[in-house]
């Protein structure tokens, strides 16, 4: 992959918090990719309790594809799709 000339980067995140977080809790953070557009995807992040499994937080983010030559956004590379259907499921096409 091209990081030097393309890349994404972060347009919105919102985090909720649920529970308190303390140094020492011993977590789990499931990742997955929620909804891919033309130009941007979704990225949903559960922080879960590893004892307990309670969710602690969670949090969405919107990341755009980028071309660091262009300065500009850009559509996301067809195989970078595929690859991210092929890995998650239930993502949600738009």
């Amino acid at each position: 992959m091209d990081f030097v000339n393309l890349g994404v980067v972060g347009a919105s995140i919102k985090i909720e918090y649920f529970k308190p977080i303390f140094l020492k809790t011993p977590i789990l953070v499931e990742t997955r990719v929620a909804e891919i557009g033309n130009k941007s995807l979704i990225m949903e992040h559960n922080l879960i309790d590893e004892c307990s499994k309670e969710i602690l937080s969670t949090c969405r983010a919107i990341l755009v594809c980028y071309s660091i030559k262009e300065q500009q956004s850009i559509p996301i590379p067809e195989n970078w799709k595929q690859n991210i259907l092929e890995y998650d499921e239930g993502v949600i096409v738009r």
